[in-house]
């Protein structure tokens, strides 16, 4: 009895301290504040410059900065520090101190160069412009499965930039897209839209799907449409294996995800 009462207590215990930490000190919250469309200004002896960014989470603490095709990784300098680095351009950007609970409020770094010359920068919130009536969007996070009749069902998700850069005659453009299997690696990869250029869809992406099981590297094109009210993103799979020319044609289906609710 006196063992179950302590087990008890110390189960109370624990919870109720990692409670109270969760609330002195949330370790995403500059990170969150971080992710999305930002603005970037400096002017000085080092670099002017007046930019649109958008930074990326891919994990807890692995995020990318985007500026049109340039794609470059954030370093997160411990979780909940505020500290940021990235490089971009030549040029080094860091922020030392994200404020704790900023709410998109413009935030202050430094801009160094090869020499060590530094300047002062303004990161601050550019708002995602709103859709239009009837108008779909892909970016953001998506995830579903591929499916391939007889084969294999795949669980993986997508996560897609808002930033888009023109390529050839792509009405939309592209925008670059970010890969994650179940049990495999991921990888970054793009999305192209282009209205009724593309068989089978308007959005067209490729990548590659290492399978660490038996070795083999497949390369999956998707191809497919959003659905009227921007929830389902579906469409044809092809799988190639790369070691015996085989190939599969399959299917593809994506959801928004879904905030998790106790």
């Amino acid at each position: 009895m006196t063992r179950t009462i302590l087990k008890t207590f110390l189960a109370t215990l624990l919870i109720s301290t990692l409670a109270a930490s969760a609330h002195a000190k949330d370790p995403f919250n500059q990170l969150q504040d971080l992710v999305g469309a930002k603005g970037l200004r400096t002017k000085g002896p080092v670099v002017k410059q007046s930019m649109h960014l958008e930074f990326l989470a891919l994990s807890g603490n692995h995020l990318i900065a985007i500026h049109e095709s340039e794609v470059v990784p954030v370093r997160v300098v411990g979780f909940g520090s505020g500290h940021v680095q990235w490089e971009m351009g030549g040029l080094n950007y860091e922020i030392t101190n994200y404020p704790f609970g900023n709410n998109h409020k413009p935030v202050g770094g430094k801009v160094r160069n090869a020499a060590g010359l530094s300047q002062k920068f303004t990161l601050y919130s550019k708002k995602t412009p709103a859709l239009k009536k009837g108008q779909t969007t892909s970016r953001g996070r998506w995830t579903g499965e591929l499916a391939f009749p007889g084969s294999s069902i795949i669980n993986f998700g997508i996560q897609v930039a808002n930033v888009s850069w023109n390529f050839e005659n792509c009405s939309n453009g592209v925008a670059y897209m970010h890969v994650n299997y179940q049990g495999a690696p991921s990888q970054p990869s793009s999305l192209m839209h282009c209205d009724g250029m593309v068989e089978n869809g308007d959005y067209y992406a490729s990548f590659f799907h290492w399978d660490d099981i038996t070795g083999e590297i497949h390369f999956v094109t998707i191809n497919g449409d959003i659905t009227p009210d921007g929830e389902v993103f579906q469409g044809q799979a092809t799988a190639f294996n790369l070691y015996d020319g085989s190939n599969s044609e399959g299917k593809f289906l994506l959801f928004r995800p879904q905030s998790l609710s106790l």
